[in-house]
C-alpha cells in the first residue's frame, strides 16, 4: 500500500488595508457630541450586518493523515433543516457557484449576497467535496475524525452557514465529486481503483503529468464512503445534492485498471446505477433533491465511455449538465452555442421526459453581462428558467437588472 502526504489546496485570504486618521489635538465639546451621535448612528447600522454574518467562520489547523476505519454514521443524527416556510413562491432555480473563500470575509460576503439579491438570483452552489475529494467542511462522520481528507481551513459550522443563506431567502445546493477523488481513495486503499496484477494504486495519467487516484465505483466500500458523506450533507439542510463524477474514468491507461470484478462497456451503468440508486434510498427521509451533472457533450456523444450509456439517462432525479460554449464550439456565440446543445439534447428533455432539468452556465475566462445573457436568453427560448452561472473565483459580470 503506497502512501503519500496530501498536499491540500489552500484558502485564499482576503486582507483590508485599514487607515489611522489624525485629529487635531483641540477638540471642542460640539465636536464631541457630533462624535458621538456619529457612533449611535454607526452602531445602529453595524448590528444588523453583524447579525446576518455571525456564524462562526473559523478554520482549523492542519490535520495529520489517517487509516480509515470502517465508516458509520454519527452516534446522533441530526434532524434535517428545512428551508423556511416564507421562501418566495418561485419553482425556477437561479443559482450561481459560491467560493468557499467568501465565507471568511464578511465584507466580501455582504456585497456578495447584496449583488445576488439585485440580480434576481435565489440559490447558491458550494463545493461540498471538491474536485481532488477533500472535504470542505468539519464532518462529524466518525471515521472521518482527523482524518486526511478534511480541507485545511474547513468550515466548522456547514449547518449554520446553510441555515444563514435560507434565512435570507436563498436555497443552496452541495456539489460533490463522486468517483474523481484522489484525496478519499488515497486514504484507503480498499476503496481504489489499482493496477492489474499489483498492490499499487491505479492513476489516470503517468505521475509526470499530474495522475490522479479514483474511487472504485464497483467497490461497495468506496460508495458507502462517499454515501455517509451525501446523507451527512443532506442532514445539513441542503437542498439539492448535485453529483459530478458519478463515472469511470477516461480511456487513458483504462487498459491497465483492476476494479476487483469484470467490467465491461455494457456494464457500467449498472454499477453507476445501482450507486444512484443508493444514493436516492438514502436520502428518501430528507426533503434534497438530486441531479447529476456531466459535460452535454458526453450525453452528445456515439460512444460515452465513462459511463456506459449516455449519461442523462443515468439521471432519473434531475440532469445538471455544463452547456459551457468553450467545451462545445468556442466559434459560436454564446447563444447558439446554447441553443445547439439544447437541440440535441431535446428528446431526453421534453414534457412527457419529465426530467428536472438546471444546466450549469458558463461565466469564466472573461464572459460579460452580454455572453451571460445570451446563454440565459437560449435557455429561456427553449422554454427552460432554471441554470446556475459558474465561475471558480466567484467573479460575475453582472448587470445593474435582472436576468430573464
Amino acid at each position: 500500500m503506497q502512501r503519500r502526504t496530501n498536499a491540500q489546496p489552500k484558502i485564499r485570504r482576503y486582507k483590508k488595508i485599514y487607515h489611522k486618521a489624525n485629529f487635531r489635538p483641540v477638540k471642542t465639546v460640539l465636536f464631541i457630541v457630533g462624535l458621538v451621535a456619529i457612533f449611535f448612528l454607526s452602531w445602529s447600522l453595524y448590528r444588523p450586518i453583524i447579525s446576518f454574518f455571525s456564524g462562526d467562520f473559523s478554520s482549523v489547523p492542519e490535520v495529520s493523515d489517517s487509516t480509515d476505519s470502517e465508516l458509520s454514521h454519527p452516534e446522533s443524527n441530526p434532524e434535517p433543516v428545512a428551508p423556511p416556510e416564507d421562501l418566495p413562491d418561485d419553482t425556477s432555480i437561479r443559482a450561481v457557484y459560491m467560493p468557499i473563500d467568501l465565507l471568511y470575509d464578511s465584507d466580501l460576503l455582504t456585497d456578495f449576497v447584496d449583488t445576488l439579491t439585485r440580480n434576481n438570483i435565489n440559490h447558491v452552489m458550494l463545493d461540498i467535496k471538491n474536485a481532488d475529494g477533500y472535504l470542505t467542511y468539519i464532518s462529524e462522520l466518525n471515521a472521518l475524525q482527523n482524518s486526511s481528507v478534511i480541507m485545511n481551513g474547513a468550515i466548522s459550522n456547514m449547518q449554520d452557514t446553510v441555515a444563514l443563506l435560507h434565512a435570507h431567502g436563498f436555497g443552496v445546493i452541495a456539489k460533490i465529486h463522486v468517483f474523481r477523488d484522489p484525496a478519499g481513495s488515497r486514504s484507503d486503499y480498499d476503496k481504489a481503483i489499482h493496477y492489474l496484477d499489483s498492490n499499487l494504486f491505479w492513476l489516470d495519467d503517468s505521475p509526470e503529468n499530474g495522475g490522479k487516484t479514483w474511487l472504485n465505483p464497483c467497490s461497495q466500500r468506496a460508495r458507502d464512503y462517499v454515501l455517509s458523506i451525501t446523507e451527512e450533507v443532506a442532514s445539513m439542510g441542503f437542498d439539492i445534492i448535485l453529483f459530478d463524477d458519478v463515472r469511470f474514468p477516461g480511456k487513458l491507461g483504462s487498459a491497465y485498471t483492476d476494479y476487483g470484478v469484470e467490467v465491461t462497456q455494457e456494464n457500467k451503468d449498472d454499477y453507476l446505477k445501482e450507486f444512484i440508486s443508493q444514493a436516492s434510498q438514502e436520502l428518501s427521509s430528507y426533503d434534497t433533491e438530486i441531479f447529476i451533472s456531466s459535460p452535454a457533450a458526453d450525453s452528445l456523444s456515439a460512444d460515452p465511455f465513462s459511463y456506459g450509456i449516455k449519461p442523462v439517462l443515468l439521471a432519473s432525479g434531475g440532469y445538471a449538465p455544463t452547456l459551457y460554449p468553450a467545451d462545445y464550439d468556442s466559434a459560436l456565440s454564446p447563444y447558439d452555442a446554447v441553443e445547439e446543445q439544447l437541440k440535441q439534447l431535446a428528446p431526453y428533455l421534453s414534457s412527457d421526459a419529465g426530467l428536472p432539468f438546471l444546466p450549469l452556465l458558463q461565466a469564466f475566462d472573461g464572459y460579460t453581462y452580454d455572453d451571460i445573457f445570451q446563454q440565459v436568453s437560449a435557455l429561456a427560448d427553449a422554454g427552460f428558467d432554471s441554470y446556475v452561472l459558474y465561475s471558480e473565483d466567484g467573479q460575475y459580470d453582472f448587470p445593474t437588472v435582472s436576468y430573464p
